[in-house]
């Protein structure tokens, strides 16, 4: 009779057919490290087009410690969710796991999990940042997900946990089954599932701790997590959690993901002011032109760096027949709107208060500087308006068939 407590390891992939063939049997050589525990691995693929799925069916077929299950659809919460359900009601699972198979995390840390599972905790977190953790990425990578981890625990409170957004973790079937996975924001391609998970983990009174893993760069294939979308995620659930330990339930992550597209542009407009604002100072005091003439002039500069940004970051989703040059100009003449307005507004301003500086004890603003941060908020409504319903307006992209 096996008496062996059953892992079973769900590894989600989509495009990772450089990796898979690699991470599967360094899963199961974990088996025999832990005595009573029998590994299993459970690929869940979402139709990955560079052939994932095959490599991945094919190693199930021989082995059958490798399992296989096709979500159809992409989405790494739908993947870890998919899975999770079939191996608790298809393989029998005692134990959940969950590892990147992109070998960014080491299987050979998987008995650090079973250890501390074997002294009585029910959620497992693989941590970068407990004594032995690494973090072996680029620094800005490394800043962001300290930042997120950082952000996570002062908006949750939940400070047990150091690292929230690894996905290499455990869970007992037992807590699995206690937690409210419904509450978990999953659906899409954002990786919030993974923070969120910690915090239903301990909405549902879990005995939590944390082991270190290594955290290492990709050997092949590429990320699939777009930080600005992640920032926006990690923001609007973090601070709907912490009004929600308040009390106060307030959609603010609904909120957030509605507003991303916004977001963008109007980080991609902040850019754009400083430098508006840089050559609208230059023009005025190095050059003597009047404000409304050097506001025209720093506009236009401002204008060119904004199509960039928003062509190839804020709408680059966002199918159009147009070609970059056809939405450079609509671009242009929407930002030609936008400045006939702040041009307005600071001309009528100019001939209102004039000329003068507002002495706020501790530093002055010269008027001309007032009358440019008023112009902004109006101008902004009309270019993000217009440039949504016009220039980048989602339309059936015509392949010539």
């Amino acid at each position: 009779m096996n008496n062996l407590k059953r892992v079973v390891v769900v590894a989600p992939t989509y495009n990772e057919k450089g990796s898979i063939g690699k991470t599967i049997p360094l899963i199961l050589s974990q088996n025999g490290k832990v005595p009573g525990f029998e590994i299993h691995v459970l690929v869940t693929d979402s139709s990955s087009p560079d052939g994932t799925g095959e490599v991945a069916k094919k190693i199930a077929q021989i082995n059958p410690k490798v399992h296989f299950l096709d979500v159809k659809e992409r989405g790494l919460g739908l993947a870890i969710i998919e899975g999770y359900k079939y191996a608790a009601s298809h393989l029998d699972a005692d134990i959940l796991m969950q590892i990147d198979a992109d070998l960014q995390h080491d299987p050979n840390d998987i008995p650090k999990f079973l250890l501390k599972l074997n002294e009585g905790y029910e959620y497992v977190q693989g941590s970068r940042y407990v004594r032995g953790g690494e973090n072996n990425i680029s620094p800005i990578r490394q800043l962001f997900s300290f930042g997120s981890s950082y952000v996570m625990r002062i908006l949750t409170g939940i400070w047990e946990i150091s690292d929230f957004t690894p996905s290499f973790k455990a869970y007992t079937r037992d807590l699995y089954e206690r937690m409210d996975w419904d509450s978990i924001p999953w659906h899409g391609t954002t990786f919030l599932i993974q923070p969120a998970a910690v915090v239903e983990a301990k909405k549902a009174n879990a005995k939590m701790t944390e082991v270190p893993i290594v955290f290492r760069k990709r050997d092949a294939d590429k990320s699939k997590n777009e930080i600005a979308n992640y920032i926006i995620d990690i923001l609007g659930y973090g601070f709907e959690v912490r009004f929600s330990n308040w009390g106060v339930k307030l959609p603010i992550l609904y909120w957030a993901r509605r507003s991303k597209t916004f977001i963008k542009f109007g980080t991609v407009g902040f850019v754009g002011t400083i430098i508006d604002f840089f050559f609208y100072n230059f023009f005025i005091g190095q050059l003597g032109i009047k404000p409304a003439t050097s506001k025209a002039f720093s506009t236009e500069i401002a204008i060119l760096n904004n199509f960039s940004f928003n062509n190839f970051w804020t709408f680059r989703k966002r199918k159009t027949n147009k070609s970059v040059w056809i939405k450079l100009l609509i671009f242009n003449i929407v930002s030609f709107g936008g400045l006939a307005i702040g041009v307005l507004i600071i001309k009528f301003l100019h001939l209102v208060y004039g000329d003068g500086v507002l002495n706020l004890g501790f530093f002055d603003i010269q008027y001309y500087n007032i009358y440019f941060f008023v112009s902004i908020p109006p101008t902004m409504v009309w270019n993000f308006l217009m440039n949504h319903y016009f220039t980048w307006k989602k339309e059936e992209v015509n392949n010539g068939l």
